[in-house]
C-alpha cells in the first residue's frame, strides 16, 4: 500500500507545507508526522525515508516492540524516528498541536469511539496541518472482499473487521467538518492481485477509501470558549 499512499502524503505537504526545491531524497524535511496504529513501521520509515520526523504509536506493546526492532536495522532512522506504546487519547495529553500532519492508515475500521478517535487526531494536529486516512468504506463490495473472501476463504484472521465498524466517505466527511476540517481528496483503493500493485480509483465504493483533509485556522479566542482540550490555553482549533 504504500506504493500509493507514501506519494500522496508526500504529494500534499510539497504543495501546502514546503516552498521552494528541495532534494529528491529529503522532500519532507522539516515536516513533522505522526502515524497512528503504526503496526510494525511499514508507513513510518518510509515517511522518515523521504526527511520526515516520524512519531509512530499503537495500542499493542508487541507491534511497539516489532517495529523498533526493524527500525534498529538502519541507523540513518534513529535521530527521526521513534515509537511509543500508547494510545492517540493518551497522547492528545501531552502533545496536543504538536504534529504538521497526523496518519491513520487501516485503523478507522477497528475503533470503538469514531468521533473521539478523529477529534483526537484533530486535537494532535498543529492549526493548518493535514490529517490522511485510509480505511474500509462501508459498502457490500467491501463486505465480501474483506469479510467473506479475506477472512471466510483467505489468510486473514476471523473476526478482524467487523462490519458494522466499516464508514461512508460521507460520515467521514461529516466528523471531519465538525472538527474544522476541509476535506481535499477522496479516492477508492483498489489492490490487483496479478500485478501485486494498488492504485487509486474514482470509486470510492471499493474497500479502500482515502481522505486527507486539512485543518482551517480559527481565532483563538472564539476557540478557547468552546474548546474541551487539555491544552484549551493554545488551542486554534474547534472540538466538537
Amino acid at each position: 500500500m504504500n506504493q500509493t499512499r507514501v506519494p500522496l502524503i508526500r504529494d500534499a505537504f510539497m504543495h501546502h507545507h514546503i516552498a521552494g526545491d528541495v532534494a529528491q531524497s529529503r522532500q519532507l524535511d522539516g515536516i513533522s508526522i505522526l502515524d497512528v496504529g503504526c503496526g510494525g513501521g511499514i508507513l513510518s520509515e518510509a515517511l522518515v525515508r523521504l526527511g520526515a520526523t516520524v512519531t509512530g504509536i499503537d495500542a499493542a506493546s508487541s507491534m511497539v516492540e516489532a517495529a523498533k526492532q526493524h527500525a534498529s536495522l538502519d541507523p540513518s532512522l534513529h535521530d527521526r524516528l521513534r515509537y511509543l506504546n500508547t494510545t492517540s487519547s493518551d497522547l492528545v495529553l501531552t502533545e496536543a498541536e504538536r504534529f504538521d500532519g497526523v496518519v491513520a492508515s487501516e485503523v478507522v475500521e477497528h475503533v470503538s469511539d469514531l468521533e473521539g478517535f478523529l477529534g483526537d487526531c484533530v486535537r494532535l494536529t498543529k492549526p493548518g496541518g493535514s490529517i490522511f486516512i485510509t480505511t474500509i468504506s462501508r459498502t457490500w463490495a467491501a463486505y465480501v472482499l474483506t469479510i467473506a473472501l479475506g477472512e471466510w476463504l483467505g489468510p486473514v484472521p476471523r473476526g478482524t473487521h467487523q462490519y458494522q465498524k466499516f464508514v461512508t466517505p460521507e460520515r467521514l466527511k461529516q466528523i471531519l467538518q465538525e472538527n474544522n476540517c476541509e476535506t481535499k481528496f477522496l479516492r477508492g483503493q483498489m489492490y490487483n492481485i496479478l500485478t501485486n500493485k494498488w492504485s487509486w480509483i474514482s470509486n470510492t465504493s471499493i474497500p479502500m477509501l482515502s481522505m486527507p483533509s486539512k485543518l482551517r485556522e480559527i481565532k483563538t479566542e472564539t476557540a478557547r470558549a468552546i474548546c474541551s482540550c487539555p491544552s484549551s490555553n493554545r488551542c486554534q482549533e474547534v472540538h466538537n
